[in-house]
């Protein structure tokens, strides 16, 4: 039996979605990968380490620029780990972080074949505050002059709304992006032809009375 279908919602303060690769590296498909170069003269194929590893770099180039671009449409200043700053994904350290806002991580981890794309909120005493509740509540009113309620459907609005942006974008780039079923199951995101990326950056950058449609 395998390990499942992976879930998470970083204790209640992220969301996490599946990208499923588009290449298997099976020997059928580098036979096939092979048979390309008897055409053609002075090209040797790569080995099969090679070409497998080509293809999984790759993927997670396309993945990682296909969701820079959903980022640039937020226009949140989001920026990739400055290694020298040694900076982790905040909500879970099996995540790398692959992008930081002001206040958001983008995270990503491997699961059997898949990628799991995660976002959380960045300051590990925001994420504490949302999580644990109320021993909090008073410094949530020092630091952000709002409830914990408050804090928390700010920044669940705002996790959800670039979790769509990045999903929708990552679909129309021909991204395989699924969603948990059952334990063994899973389901395609399909295109949204009238989602509104305008509305969803805006709830993103918390500017008022903006929140998207469910």
């Amino acid at each position: 039996m395998g390990v499942g279908v992976y879930e998470s919602d970083f204790d209640g303060t992220g969301e996490t979605f599946i990208v499923s690769p588009d290449f298997y590296n099976t020997q059928e498909d580098y036979e096939a990968y092979c048979k390309d170069f008897e055409r053609e003269e002075g090209d040797e194929p790569l080995d099969f380490e090679t070409w497998a590893q080509q293809n999984c770099d790759d993927f997670d180039e396309n993945l990682k620029w296909s969701i820079k671009a959903a980022l640039d449409h937020v226009g949140k200043g989001f920026h990739q780990p400055r290694p020298r700053d040694r900076e982790r994904f905040g909500a879970d350290r099996d995540f790398a972080l692959m992008f930081r806002g002001h206040d958001l991580d983008v995270g990503v981890r491997g699961w059997e074949t898949d990628t799991i794309v995660g976002i959380a909120p960045t300051g590990e005493h925001v994420r504490r505050m949302i999580e644990i509740g109320e021993e909090y509540d008073g410094e949530c009113e020092a630091e952000f002059e709002c409830s914990l309620e408050a804090l928390r459907d700010e920044y669940g609005v705002a996790v959800s709304a670039l979790a769509e942006i990045i999903i929708q974008t990552l679909v129309r780039d021909g991204v395989d992006v699924r969603f948990k079923t059952s334990g063994y199951t899973s389901a395609k995101y399909q295109s949204k032809e009238d989602f509104d990326f305008d509305a969803h950056a805006r709830a993103v950058r918390r500017e008022p009375d903006t929140a998207p449609a469910p």
